[in-house]
């Protein structure tokens, strides 16, 4: 079987059993202005809710070990998170074996779209 190795992943493809997942804790989270509705919400002085993403980060955490999946929880390396820049998506766009994935799930979703009670006359 062909698959990809990764830290803390192998990859055997988009249906399998997720068993480990690599999470960053929220305490340190905080927006990173990459868009024009983050940086409208920053300028109008909202703030992050660092209470609300640790309570949805452990409820996460609960729901991921109840279904037997391992957590391995990454720390900061000294500087701060501000989440995934332009540049690292465009990379990841990039990846062919990434938009096979997304083309896939958006044909998956589309098709499911198409069959729902909406469509029916």
């Amino acid at each position: 079987m062909m698959y990809k190795r990764y830290p803390f992943a192998i990859l055997t493809g988009e249906r399998g059993v997720l068993q480990e997942v690599a999470l960053c804790r929220p305490t340190c989270y905080d927006w990173a202005v990459e868009n024009a509705i983050v940086e409208q919400s920053k300028s109008s002085g909202a703030l992050v809710d660092v209470d609300a993403a640790i309570s949805q980060h452990q409820e996460l955490v609960a729901a991921l070990e109840a279904e037997g999946a391992t957590c391995h929880f990454l720390e900061p390396g000294g500087f701060p998170m501000t989440g995934f820049s332009l540049q690292w998506y465009a990379k990841l766009m990039a990846n062919e074996q990434v938009l096979a994935a997304f083309r896939t799930s958006l044909w998956i979703a589309l098709v499911t779209a198409a069959q729902g009670s909406w469509v029916r006359r």
